[in-house]
């Protein structure tokens, strides 16, 4: 009789919604949030500098209104909805979308509210969709972002410059949580891997403060010269590589590098695409017809030789300037 086998199967069951919220509920990462800071609320800034209000009038006006004043901390229910809108759209990164959700899903279970996020760069080749995917996370999310492009840039854009100088201007940071009037903005920094660094400009040096909850709970405000707030600000990155990363950078974030599609997944990533572009036209794409077997066929067969989702778009938006062509 032949020897019965007693090697295990390597399959992984696949794990119900309920089950992945259920684990990453009981993660046993340590809380990333001082249990100390009011649990929805955030006070930014506690007192402007007495000389503020003689040199700067204007600007003193418009910050003194947030002295020591608790700014609400930005709050979305349904995390469960928004993790399965995001997974149909991007299947092949089901792992990222977990692991970006799971700080506020192990805050949630502490009792608290408001979003928040480990400072994060995703990585990985062109046209993979990875700014696209961080982009539609806080669009479901429903929190005030910003995308920012730091190829080229230079750091005081982003860091504020200090008063006496003629460009002297608050940070990003401190001008969007004063006027929209939450804590816990999130930043999208593209391409932090293109950062410029020179004597007077280092973005990725710059940022470190920033991603040390301690540091960042008292962050120095040039512009208004006193430490800030910044605890609840969320850092989300963007790399094609890592190689011209600082290591003390990537040793305070959270490297997820980003997968390529599988052929198996292009079907469902052409209907976002179409869908997206209608919306992008001020279309409802329920007017703009599905692709046939012949386009989609051609769409998959392509996309085997490029494995690109910037590629894709542009040849679907092709085909639909094609079908019009054909209308008129």
């Amino acid at each position: 009789m032949p020897k019965a086998s007693t090697k295990q199967s390597t399959k992984t069951p696949q794990k119900s919604v309920e089950e992945l919220v259920d684990e990453l509920f009981r993660s046993s990462e340590d809380e990333i949030l001082n249990p100390d800071i009011p649990f929805n609320k955030v006070v930014f800034l506690e007192k402007l500098p007495a000389d503020f209000n003689k040199d700067s009038k204007s600007a003193h006006d418009k910050f003194a209104r947030l002295q020591g004043v608790g700014i609400p901390l930005f709050h979305r229910d349904g995390l469960v909805e928004v993790r399965q809108t995001l997974v149909k759209e991007f299947p092949y990164a089901v792992n990222i979308i977990d692991n970006l959700l799971k700080p506020t899903f192990r805050r949630m279970s502490a009792g608290k509210e408001g979003l928040v996020f480990e400072p994060t760069i995703l990585v990985g080749e062109p046209g993979l969709g990875k700014t696209r995917l961080l982009s539609r996370l806080l669009d479901e999310l429903d929190i005030y972002h910003r995308k920012i492009s730091v190829a080229g840039m230079q750091d005081d854009q982003i860091f504020g410059v200090a008063k006496g100088f003629n460009t002297a201007m608050p940070s990003i940071m401190s001008t969007v949580i004063h006027d929209k009037e939450i804590g816990n903005p999130v930043f999208i920094l593209d391409e932090i891997d293109k950062a410029q660094e020179g004597k007077f400009t280092n973005i990725q040096h710059k940022l470190l403060g920033l991603l040390e909850k301690d540091e960042a709970m008292n962050w120095h405000e040039p512009y208004l010269q006193v430490p800030v707030n910044l605890y609840y600000v969320g850092w989300l990155m963007t790399a094609n590589t890592l190689s011209t990363i600082t290591e003390p950078l990537k040793s305070r974030c959270h490297i997820m590098r980003m997968p390529t599609p599988e052929i198996e997944h292009i079907p469902q990533i052409l209907n976002t695409i179409r869908t997206d572009l209608a919306l992008d036209d001020g279309l409802d794409p329920r007017f703009i017809t599905g692709f046939d077997e012949a386009e989609k066929s051609a769409l998959i067969e392509s996309y085997a030789q490029h494995k690109s989702i910037r590629v894709l778009k542009r040849q679907v938006k092709e085909i639909l300037s094609l079908r019009e062509l054909t209308l008129q």
